[in-house]
């Protein structure tokens, strides 16, 4: 039990490209590599939107459009463990990138 404990608590925590901090203005802040960027994140039933990737190209970060595959995943999974929908949006917008680097 004791051995079960210590490998728990030592146990590598996968590593992500993206995080995801959820902020009260129904938006989700995302922290890459490159910097960082604002998603809607709508709180009435909890959705995240993601621009299509032909969108991406045209819209998203210089640094993060190559990574959209990466992002996709990951915001969907980020996406069932908080029990959010998932989106991808057509429409095509500019996403918002934050000046500092989200801390």
């Amino acid at each position: 039990m004791f051995s079960r404990l210590l490998s728990n608590l030592f146990r590598a925590k996968p590593r992500t490209t993206f995080q995801f901090k959820p902020r009260w203005k129904e938006e989700l802040l995302v922290i890459g590599p490159g910097g960082s960027f604002v998603l809607d994140l709508p709180m009435g039933v909890l959705s995240a939107y993601l621009p299509t990737e032909e969108n991406w190209q045209k819209n998203g970060p210089a640094w993060a459009r190559e990574l959209w595959p990466t992002l996709r995943n990951e915001l969907e999974d980020w996406c069932k463990k908080n029990k959010a929908q998932f989106h991808l949006d057509p429409a095509d917008y500019v996403v918002r990138e934050e000046k500092s680097n989200g801390n």
